[in-house]
């Protein structure tokens, strides 16, 4: 007998999951900015070709973008699990594991997890900029730092935006697994709310509802943001 389709199940797991999209969105842009910060530090070190540094970050980057993000959640957290107390006791720290909430192992695994793919976006985007504005810039007397800042990170950014829209958006998405290592978010809450009756089908169409306009509105708004940034290259430009 085929289960008649349940709408009612559909709105109630559309009120539990949206009541966890600010904790979603924490949890895709928490990572994102980190990896933006890191992400630019590391891109910038292999570009201009740090001594061991430039090595040490690469390895760093070829290692993290082989691990899947649900290897890396499982893997972090039961290594968390495993030995915090003892590293903790060991150190002479008060805090334990079960004063600390997971959402934090979640943004610390998820932002260990972004910082290459931005990083790459970053640094594809600096070498995208010819080399004649860093010659330009030496011949006015700047540092490297100081062409880097005024010439090459303005005219950069725009070519990084729409692989920055993208990655933010599969943070969104990948927000999803955390829930392995116990944080509610939306798919999860959503699903919850239809283990009673197993209205799993209604579940995941209402979790589908939510992401979709989240993540069109994120990918609205990076656009409003590429286009604004792409005028100030044309004023470089000009």
């Amino acid at each position: 007998m085929i289960r008649p389709f349940s709408w009612q199940q559909v709105i109630d797991s559309l009120r539990a999951g949206a009541q966890f999209i600010p904790q979603t969105l924490i949890l895709a842009i928490v990572p994102f900015l980190v990896a933006l910060v890191v992400g630019m530090a590391i891109a910038m070190v292999r570009v201009w070709r740090v001594p061991v540094l430039s090595q040490i970050f690469q390895a760093y980057i070829v290692i993290f973008k082989g691990i899947p993000v649900y290897l890396l959640l499982i893997a972090g957290s039961l290594i968390y699990i495993s030995y915090f107390d003892v590293v903790a006791q060991h150190f002479g720290w008060a805090v334990r594991q079960k004063d600390i909430s997971m959402i934090w192992l979640g943004l610390f695994l998820l932002s260990i997890q972004s910082i290459p793919a931005v990083s790459e976006i970053l640094r594809g985007a600096f070498l995208s900029v010819s080399d004649d504005q860093y010659e330009a810039g030496y011949a006015a007397g700047l540092s490297r730092w100081q062409v880097t800042r005024d010439l090459i990170i303005p005219q950069m950014i725009p070519e990084a935006m729409p692989g920055l829209a993208n990655c933010f958006v599969s943070f969104v998405k990948a927000s999803a697994l955390c829930s392995l290592i116990g944080v509610t978010e939306v798919m999860s809450s959503a699903v919850r709310a239809a283990n009673v009756s197993y209205d799993l089908v209604e579940a995941y169409i209402a979790s589908a509802v939510i992401y979709w306009p989240l993540c069109a509105a994120i990918e609205f708004l990076m656009g409003r943001i590429e286009r604004k940034v792409s005028g100030f290259k044309a004023v470089l430009a000009a």
